[in-house]
């Protein structure tokens, strides 16, 4: 749809806009950061597999946070890690364009007071335009990775 030429602007994540971008012409003319986008991307566990096992959820952030580093700054080793031919590989332009995008990422890291602050500011958004019927504090939900249980990453 897209590549149909009825479309003249598109608001998307960067892995969808990676191969759009990079196999018709298309180009970038904000990003998130450009308009002061809150989209996050946030790592839930329920609270009683925490309880029991904090350990792993500490291991799986250290997994989630050291790779996110090591992809940040080698995002060419993270492309075409399946196949380099077929319907599913990166081509070129892609590849080049995806490595500039994830080299701009967010690294997972523990959810800060500013966090905490832009939340609320959402959070109070949703109420206004009526999505949620009384605004939501995430605080009572946050987990300390850093007090948890197992091994320190």
């Amino acid at each position: 749809m897209f590549n149909s030429g009825q479309v003249d602007a598109w608001a998307t994540w960067g892995t969808f806009a990676v191969p759009a971008i990079a196999n018709s012409g298309a180009h970038f003319l904000v990003d998130g950061k450009a308009v002061g986008s809150d989209n996050y991307a946030v790592w839930a566990v329920r609270t009683g597999f925490a309880d029991q096992h904090p350990e792993v959820v500490k291991a799986f952030y250290g997994y989630l946070h050291e790779n996110g580093q090591k992809e940040k700054a080698d995002p060419a080793a993270y492309l075409n890690v399946f196949t380099d031919a077929g319907p599913t590989a990166v081509t070129p332009a892609e590849k080049d364009l995806a490595v500039s995008v994830a080299r701009q990422r967010a690294v997972d890291s523990p959810i800060t007071e500013a966090d905490i602050t832009r939340f609320g500011t959402v959070a109070a958004f949703f109420t206004e335009q009526k999505v949620t019927k009384s605004t939501v504090d995430v605080r009572p939900y946050l987990i300390d990775v850093n007090s948890l249980g197992g091994a320190a990453k």
